[in-house]
């Protein structure tokens, strides 16, 4: 099975800590995990030194709009051809 996981933060808080140990669980377990975050976030570099396969975007900021709508369909249209 590959389980994957989606992060969208640099934080490294309770949420992205449970990320990074289900990822290692999985791993442990001999399963493979994917992870899609943000390059250099603790999520990414977290999980990629325990074995997953990591996906990296940039920051969202350098993806400048003074049209909001436009900047969330740049969002998720980098999420879609990530996946």
């Amino acid at each position: 099975m590959n389980i994957g996981f989606i992060e969208d933060t640099y934080l490294r808080g309770g949420t992205q800590i449970w990320v990074t140990e289900a990822n290692s669980f999985f791993l442990e377990q001999g399963e493979e995990t994917t992870i899609i975050a943000p390059t250099g976030s603790y999520v990414a570099e977290e999980c990629r030194k325990a074995g997953a396969q990591a996906f990296t975007y940039p920051k969202f900021d350098s993806f400048h709009s003074k049209n909001h709508k436009n900047q969330f369909i740049r969002h998720h249209n980098l999420l879609f051809l990530l996946i």
